[in-house]
């Protein structure tokens, strides 16, 4: 899985005819140029992943350009995936935007397995209560709170 760039803001790999693109500045005429030349390579059965995590804004005319650059791929609209927050504003019909968990957000295992030792006592399996063999089932309890 080699990365390849062809321009500084955009890099880009290809693996099992899926494209992998990142942009990592502004959509501007050259990197949209760069990336309609990689998608010249797709096929109907490509899938893109469209990585714009890096960008802070996209003007209207970006965002016009982009959609015509995705548009006139063979690529369809619904093997197009966007990644970051960006990606709900370009997104057409048919597309997909993926959004990674931030780390810290919701509950870490520390804090869960802290949660369940506090609820439930310290148990000689260190199971807090949930293996079969434990004898302090105080677990049900709680969850019946």
């Amino acid at each position: 899985m080699r990365e390849t760039s062809l321009d500084p803001t955009i890099s880009f790999h290809k693996r099992e005819g899926s494209f992998f693109v990142k942009v990592y500045k502004d959509l501007n005429h050259g990197t949209l140029g760069t990336l309609r030349e990689l998608l010249a390579l797709a096929s109907t059965d490509s899938r893109l992943f469209l990585d714009l995590r890096s960008l802070h804004s996209i003007s209207e005319q970006e965002k016009a350009s982009l959609r015509d650059v995705l548009s006139s791929s063979a690529i369809p609209q619904k093997s197009i995936f966007f990644k970051g927050e960006m990606g709900f504003s370009v997104a057409v019909d048919g597309n997909k935007v993926l959004i990674s968990r931030k780390k810290g957000s919701g509950m870490e295992a520390g804090a869960k397995k802290a949660l369940a030792v506090a609820a439930h006592g310290t148990h000689q399996c260190k199971c807090c209560g949930k293996c079969r063999t434990c004898r302090h089932h105080s677990h049900e309890a709680l969850l019946a709170s």
